[in-house]
């Protein structure tokens, strides 16, 4: 009887632990090449920052740096469905106040190249303009996470979060 209800527990206790799936085409450093803002009256505004994000099991690093500014913004997230995953703000080193925040991105991964689609959460009160949706696809680096040419600022920061 003992045998059996190892046997037994083999098989049950498995199904029964709760593991989010991982989706190893995601793991690793991926470069924007194009991301563009729909916004609510119609227009499109493409992404002119430089952006790399970094993906592990249960978290991804954002890094940009803009014309005039650098931001990183780390993010806890998880698989919810085939193509989907939700991640929250845990770490955001500009708009501190962006922290909690969460929202859906349906990712497709084809070869080398990873495209996002999500629908922005709008704040109160809306904006004339806020974004609706944004859409982007970057390629795969080869290499860890490093920003072209990054400004002065953007050096300090990466290098607070590197010791993290």
């Amino acid at each position: 009887m003992r045998y059996l209800t190892s046997i037994a527990l083999l098989f049950v206790s498995p199904t029964c632990w709760s593991v989010e799936p991982i989706d190893a085409g995601l793991m690793g450093c991926w470069r924007l090449v194009k991301g563009t803002s729909y916004l609510a009256d119609g227009t499109a505004v493409e992404t002119k920052a430089k952006c790399t994000v970094e993906f592990d099991a249960d978290k991804f690093v954002s890094r940009c740096v803009g014309t005039d500014r650098s931001w990183v913004t780390v993010y806890a997230y998880k698989i919810v469905a085939t193509g989907v995953y939700e991640a929250q703000i845990v770490e955001q080193n500009s708009l501190p106040t962006a922290v909690g925040s969460r929202r859906k991105y349906e990712y497709r991964v084809e070869d080398d190249r990873l495209l996002l689609t999500t629908y922005p959460q709008t704040t109160s009160p809306v904006p004339l303009t806020p974004a609706v949706k944004f859409v982007s696809s970057s390629v795969r680096e080869g290499v860890a996470c490093k920003l072209e040419k990054p400004a002065e600022s953007a050096g300090a920061v990466l290098a607070s979060v590197g010791q993290k």
